[in-house]
């Protein structure tokens, strides 16, 4: 993996995770398993925030009603999937408020966003409003950029 970026390491959003646990109206969703086996095969390091975790169940719970019980499931495997869990710092926090001003993105999509920019490392997501910024900020790629690495 040759990309410029520093490491092996791939910053994943919650639009990832949510393809892990649902196929309703999700796309790509074989890219998406691949991801997560190369993570189990050690070939990528899969970082997240810790708020990935909130809002994949979040999107289970509200977009796709997931009942109490699968949703207990969800999070069980999601803490079996030993993702790299980043609690961001002053610099991630800081960056993140000037990214969500500058690029009029949430709050939440800028911390991925600004981890992916602190780590040198790419940002996956199927989120359109992170991708409308991809032309700008080669590091924010869509799932279809596995096509490319693997």
């Amino acid at each position: 993996m040759n990309d410029g970026f520093a490491r092996k390491e791939i910053i994943i959003d919650a639009s990832i995770g949510v393809k892990w646990f649902s196929s309703e109206n999700e796309e790509k969703i074989n890219l998406a398993i691949q991801l997560i086996e190369k993570h189990f095969i050690q070939k990528i390091e899969l970082h997240v925030p810790n708020l990935f975790i909130f809002e994949v169940l979040n999107s289970l719970i509200y977009k796709n009603a997931f009942h109490e019980n699968e949703i207990n499931n969800t999070y069980h495997s999601l803490k079996l999937m030993h993702l790299k869990i980043i609690v961001p710092d002053d610099s991630i926090i800081k960056r993140a408020i000037n990214l969500s001003i500058n690029l009029k993105l949430s709050y939440y999509d800028s911390i991925y966003v600004a981890l992916a920019q602190e780590m040198r490392a790419p940002l996956i997501t199927e989120d359109k409003k992170i991708l409308s910024h991809s032309d700008k900020n080669e590091f924010i790629k869509s799932l279809d950029y596995l096509k490319d690495i693997f």
